[in-house]
């Protein structure tokens, strides 16, 4: 599950300036590649871009695109080639590097919007441990959209955590407003002082029937079931198959594939020493949690990375999945990421069928690509539910003041972001999980760079 961290007192004021008109320090495009991570190999990589078009007469097309590269510009008065086959992501998005700037000075981040742009991504480093907490967001109409003094109206977004994980805000947030042209302006904080690394990602708003999602799966040692599950194991372990089956019902139905090219399975002895990748297979604290989630954000894959570990143990943070970020961070893109954790121990249900596992693992996908709850298990306002006008909504409470499996279950309880959705399987419930995503919370995943249109 997700969290909000409140600013410290301490925190100091983010100044970074980036004049309105001024050139990036770079102008990248994401690949795309259905690679498998560092040790299996990618399976493709960004095509090179096609030749320049003839100049020709008005309305003349430009050259085709090489095998595997994008299509040339269009000659004058003409249409842009076509891209060759197998080259990058036909809706691509833009990777616009700000660069590192130190913080204490007056001033905002900004960056300009352009037309046809169907989201903005932007990723807030921090250096060393620091964490980094919005504090007022400005669209190019000048619109506030985020003001920390009022976090109940507006944008949802939350702090990032520490270890130096990224901060992420994703624009639109699927509560209907529309994306704003122009420059905008964003100020931060950050706890301590320290310098941050901007990156800005800008999805085009070409649309395609489908996309895809790449995930990689690493394990902690995990002992559960009886055959010990690993990079090795994973693939042909039933109850495992069954989960990451689930997770691809929910989100192929919703029009984002995940195939088999585009899950790749790691050990996290790959990136710390097996001791201490079996002495985290149980987290009994947030700081275990975060160190889990920082040894994984310098592996430079593409997706959603999943972190599978036997259980949570906190004291007084009962849980069976996490993501940190929501949304989390754009992966494969040469920054840091963060990553879902989900504890594997309980999620193996009595059926061995590993139903529960699934449910969890597709809750927490989808906190990492921008969605929040349907409803909290307590509260009021506008923060007690997610900001999507189209989700169904629990209003009832139970004799606890919850909104309870038994009083949620006609209601938002069988969509996958209700907040307890391993009550709604079968075995649990007469009501079944049904992981249905309603179009607004479709269009919020569609907006995730980590999502590939093509």
């Amino acid at each position: 599950m997700s969290r909000l961290r409140a600013v410290g007192a301490a925190c100091a004021m983010l100044v970074v300036a980036l004049a309105s008109g001024c050139e990036p320090l770079e102008d990248e495009r994401l690949d795309g590649g259905a690679g498998r991570g560092d040790t299996d190999g990618g399976a493709g990589g960004e095509g090179g871009a096609g030749g320049q078009g003839g100049a020709g007469g008005a309305g003349g097309a430009g050259g085709a695109g090489g095998q595997g590269g994008a299509g040339g510009a269009g000659g004058a008065g003409g249409a842009g080639g076509a891209g060759g086959a197998g080259g990058g992501p036909s809706c691509p998005v833009e990777h616009r590097p700000l660069g590192t700037r130190p913080v204490g000075f007056d001033g905002t981040v900004e960056f300009d919007v352009p037309e046809m742009t169907r989201s903005v991504t932007v990723v807030v480093t921090p250096a060393d441990d620091a964490a980094v907490f919005p504090q007022r967001l400005e669209a190019g109409d000048g619109s506030v959209w985020f003001d920390a003094d009022n976090p109940g109206e507006g944008l949802r977004t939350q702090g990032s955590g520490v270890h130096g994980n990224p901060y992420t805000l994703m624009v639109p947030d699927g509560s209907g407003r529309a994306l704003v042209p122009g420059t905008w302006r964003m100020g931060l904080a950050t706890n301590p002082a320290g310098d941050v690394t901007v990156d800005v990602y800008l999805k085009s708003a070409c649309a395609r029937p489908r996309a895809r999602l790449p995930l990689v799966f690493w394990f902690a040692g995990v002992s559960v079931p009886a055959t010990p599950l690993d990079a090795a194991t994973a693939p042909t372990e039933p109850a495992f198959r069954n989960a990451l089956a689930i997770v691809r019902q929910v989100y192929g139905d919703a029009g984002i594939d995940i195939a088999d090219a585009d899950v790749s399975y790691r050990d996290l002895t790959d990136v710390m020493d097996p001791a201490t990748s079996a002495a985290l297979a149980v987290v009994d604290s947030t700081d275990e949690r975060d160190r889990l989630v920082a040894a994984v954000g310098g592996v430079d894959a593409p997706g959603v990375h999943v972190i599978l570990i036997d259980e949570f143990a906190i004291p007084g943070q009962p849980q069976v999945g996490y993501s940190e970020g929501l949304p989390g961070p754009v992966a494969g893109a040469g920054g840091r990421h963060t990553a879902v954790v989900a504890g594997i121990k309980s999620l193996y249900d009595a059926g061995g069928t590993g139903e529960s596992l699934g449910v969890t693992l597709a809750h927490e996908i989808g906190h990492h690509l921008g969605l929040f709850h349907t409803s909290e298990a307590s509260g009021e306002g506008p923060l007690s539910h997610d900001p999507i006008p189209d989700t169904p909504m629990c209003t009832d409470l139970d004799a606890d003041g919850l909104r309870g499996i038994e009083v949620c279950q006609e209601e938002d309880g069988p969509n996958v972001m209700f907040w307890a959705p391993q009550a709604f399987t079968p075995f649990s419930q007469e009501v079944p999980f049904s992981g249905a995503l309603t179009p607004g919370q479709i269009a919020v995943l569609r907006s995730h760079p980590n999502v590939i249109e093509e």
